[in-house]
């Protein structure tokens, strides 16, 4: 059944994408970094400008980065950006938060927009090592109501004691512009200074495009108290499921998730982020639904499955002519973990085998994943196989 036809025939239903997994211990050898670094800014503020500069600049520089806005008493505010404004700057901005993480050379969490700084804490924070794996295991999308419901997983490889820890989840919306409308404005008092990329712009900068708006802070601004245990056991996994109505005039193809775990003490120096990922939930909805709905023509096969993690999973497949055949392992939204094969692949049976581990030879944590073939004729097979 063609997807048009699919989707009509579904109209006035739940769209569900379930990418439902068991809860199996495993063991972890790594979790990657990754850092969110948040912006205190608003279309106030004449200096921000350079916070967007600055900003721009990391992303451009660095991997594994998770750029966020938070707007302070502007129409792009929230409640919950206050109150983190309250603490970390007195209600202020332009500065930048690092994962919320003080260093130990440095009085204060909170950092200036000046990039150098912050350039030498983002590789030292890039390279300690992370206790946990946070992901998005399940996604239900309602588009009558614009409900989502989203799982947040947490899988960690060390114990972790006397550590009050906390899973969160957040919206984030990029690309936001409210034409005509004076509050989204922003302001810019780098008018005429040589060499600044906004010194033309005017002040304000009308119709401004804003990127990366924190849009919802689901489990509220510190996280969700008592969502995970108070002491986590080593190669443990543990879920937290958060509801949410997306706004209707919020743009769905520029919607992000961003999962996290974060840490809760009195002492708001030692309230850090301890791991995060970013989704783009449109990639999300469209990469299962056309996985699910897509007529495949390629015989396949994979077994075990599921299969223990960290065991060899066998892949056959046949061609009924020779041709240019790529086989590929990828997660459940789609991001290629390795290539398994990428050649002119005779006709017949076929047989690959994946070790279960990624293109960096890191062994994927438990989970479903995708083994898909692709041959120059634009067929493919897709088959999901569980890892435990």
């Amino acid at each position: 059944m063609r997807t048009s036809t699919l989707l009509r025939a579904l109209s006035g239903l739940i769209l569900i994408l379930l990418l439902q997994t068991t809860l199996p211990t495993v063991i972890y050898s790594q979790a990657t970094k990754k850092i969110v670094v948040e912006d205190l800014t608003a279309s106030w503020c004449g200096l921000c400008p350079e916070g967007l500069v600055t900003m721009e600049r990391v992303q451009n520089n660095f991997a594994n980065i998770i750029p966020v806005s938070m707007h302070i008493s502007d129409p792009m505010a929230l409640p919950e950006n206050e109150e983190l404004s309250d603490v970390y700057s007195g209600g202020g901005v332009n500065l930048f938060l690092l994962d919320r993480y003080k260093f130990n050379d440095l009085q204060f969490v909170q950092f200036s927009f000046e990039y150098d700084l912050i350039a030498e804490k983002i590789q030292e924070r890039l390279q300690m090592t992370a206790p946990v794996d946070v992901s998005v295991e399940n996604l239900h999308f309602n588009p009558q109501n614009r409900q989502l419901t989203v799982t947040v997983r947490a899988d960690f490889y060390s114990s972790i004691n006397n550590k009050n820890l906390r899973f969160n989840l957040w919206v984030v919306e990029d690309n936001v512009q409210k034409v005509g409308n004076n509050g989204y404005h922003q302001a810019n008092f780098f008018v005429g200074y040589q060499n600044h990329v906004y010194a033309n712009a005017g002040n304000p900068i009308k119709d401004f495009v804003h990127r990366h708006v924190l849009r919802a802070i689901v489990g509220e601004t510190w996280g969700t108290d008592n969502s995970l245990p108070a002491s986590i056991s080593k190669n443990s996994s543990h879920t937290y499921t958060y509801n949410f109505t997306l706004d209707e005039e919020w743009d769905m193809s520029e919607i992000y998730l961003i999962p996290l775990v974060q840490a809760w003490d009195e002492d708001y120096h030692f309230r850090e982020i301890v791991n995060a990922d970013e989704i783009r939930l449109q990639t999300a909805l469209d990469f299962a639904t056309s996985t699910e709905e897509k007529t495949l023509t390629t015989p396949l096969k994979v077994y075990p499955n599921p299969a223990l993690n960290g065991t060899a999973v066998r892949i056959e497949f046949a061609l009924a002519q020779t041709a240019e055949t790529k086989v590929s392992v990828l997660d459940i939204f789609g991001k290629t973990l390795t290539l398994l094969s990428n050649e002119r692949t005779a006709a017949g049976m076929q047989t690959l085998h994946w070790n279960g581990c990624d293109q960096q030879g890191n062994t994927v944590p438990k989970g479903v994943y995708l083994i898909r073939i692709q041959t120059e004729d634009g067929r493919e097979n897709i088959q999901k196989v569980s890892v435990f």
